[in-house]
């Protein structure tokens, strides 16, 4: 039985069948990669933002929101964000009207309201921090430290529209300062402060104590005494129990001049050898008086 041939194909044809497949694919490709390049340089810009597009360092345009072309090397887009952003102020060392050192706390709200001009504006990395630690600091330089515990609205605002003028230039507005926290350093300042302020007067303003205790949350307690020979003692216990034992100087009686610090159990002992009976006596004395209320109440 005979097989019947298969018709042969035209080499042409064939030849030209690899080739259209081949020019197929490489279109295919050039597609997919116009395509993927023409994605890169699209960026899509949020609500909240804008994008600054700069030429060799220098703003052309401003851009957003939406989809922004940025063309490679010839420009540069940056990100910047509109809405207010919470800046912490922290550790802030100044120093009262009084002289009593002190370590502020807090925050404020900045806002980016010229894009252009918060990019282009030559500043170094946390102006805005330094500018608003600055002014706290002329804050609190202007205060005593009783004054600081609850500082007015008015206050605040006064310094928030002094830190504005300042980052103005900027592209940036500030509001909302808060002083969230106030720490007052243990040492000679705070003694000496506290050794100014009035104690308890009677019989006209002549004062009839030798002793004054101040307390100070987060501190300890300040007790201040004098001698009937008019010598100044002052004795801090702090929140740890330990105890800052302050001697004045005749000639400046407002500022210590040595400090000695004595954990509870020195404390103890000195308070011990500064009776003048010891303490079995004390607690004789002691059983001697209730054992009389006894028989009293019998």
């Amino acid at each position: 039985m005979t097989t019947p041939a298969e018709p042969r194909q035209n080499p042409a044809t064939a030849q030209t069948s690899i080739t259209e497949g081949t020019s197929g694919g490489w279109v295919l490709g050039a597609v997919l990669v116009t395509l993927g390049l023409c994605l890169s340089l699209l960026r899509v810009v949020g609500e909240g933002q804008r994008m600054v597009l700069l030429r060799f360092g220098k703003v052309v345009a401003v851009r957003g929101p939406g989809l922004v072309l940025v063309l490679p090397v010839l420009r540069r887009g940056v990100r910047v964000p509109l809405g207010a952003t919470r800046v912490d102020l922290l550790w802030i060392d100044a120093v009262t009207a009084d002289g009593v050192p002190v370590t502020v706390n807090g925050s404020l709200l900045a806002t980016v309201t010229d894009p252009a001009t918060y990019i282009a504006a030559p500043r170094s990395p946390g102006a805005i921090e330094a500018v608003a630690a600055d002014q706290v600091r002329a804050f609190v330089r202007r205060r005593e430290l009783a004054a600081l515990a609850g500082p007015s609205r008015d206050a605040l605002d006064a310094v928030t529209g002094r830190i504005g003028d300042r980052v103005r230039g900027w592209g940036v507005e500030v509001d909302g300062l808060e002083l969230s926290r106030v720490e007052v350093r243990l040492g000679d300042e705070l003694i000496g402060w506290a050794a100014r302020r009035p104690g308890p007067e009677r019989n006209g303003g002549k004062s009839t104590v030798d002793a004054t205790s101040n307390r100070f949350h987060g501190i300890g307690t300040l007790h201040q005494i004098v001698t009937h020979g008019g010598q100044r003692l002052g004795l801090l216990v702090d929140e740890d129990g330990r105890s800052h034992v302050a001697v004045y100087a005749p000639e400046d009686p407002d500022v210590p001049a040595q400090t000695i610090v004595l954990e509870p159990g020195e404390a103890d002992r000195l308070a011990d050898l500064l009776h003048t009976r010891s303490v079995s006596d004390r607690l004789a004395d002691l059983e001697r008086r209730v054992l009389e209320l006894t028989r009293e109440a019998r």
